[in-house]
């Protein structure tokens, strides 16, 4: 995976193995839209981009770890809207279930982090001290 699980060619908006040719002309377009303030990533985002994918053009091993938006969405749908859902099947219970008493404690703090939490939000009156 890349850094902080971001994929460049996905911040370029170019498809997974583009050469660094057109990675550059990618960051080329892109980079004039962030100076424009146009879409969710930064110029050093795009930057970021072009410099992962540049070397993943000279270390083939380096994009091994990308992930990967399938090019047909299709290809990840269900069969069909009538097809029947795989069924459930609950998991073995990995810890000892909580006493009433456990569980009553647990009911009272969040009650009371809830009032403080409310009281703390209401606008303090004229010349109160809070």
């Amino acid at each position: 995976m890349t850094t902080q699980g971001r994929n460049p060619y996905l911040v370029l908006g170019v498809p997974f193995g583009t050469s660094g040719q057109e990675a550059t002309k990618a960051f080329a377009r892109q980079s004039r839209r962030a100076r424009r303030g146009i879409g969710p990533y930064s110029l050093e985002d795009f930057t970021w981009a072009l410099h992962e994918i540049e070397h993943g053009d000279s270390d083939p091993a380096h994009d091994a770890g990308l992930y990967r938006v399938p090019a047909v969405p299709e290809a990840t749908a269900w069969p069909s809207p009538e097809a029947p859902f795989p069924p459930v099947r609950p998991l073995p219970r990995r810890t000892e279930p909580h006493s009433e008493e456990e569980v009553e404690a647990l009911r009272r703090e969040a009650a009371q982090q809830l009032l403080k939490s409310a009281l703390a939000a209401l606008p303090r009156p004229p010349g109160r001290a809070g």
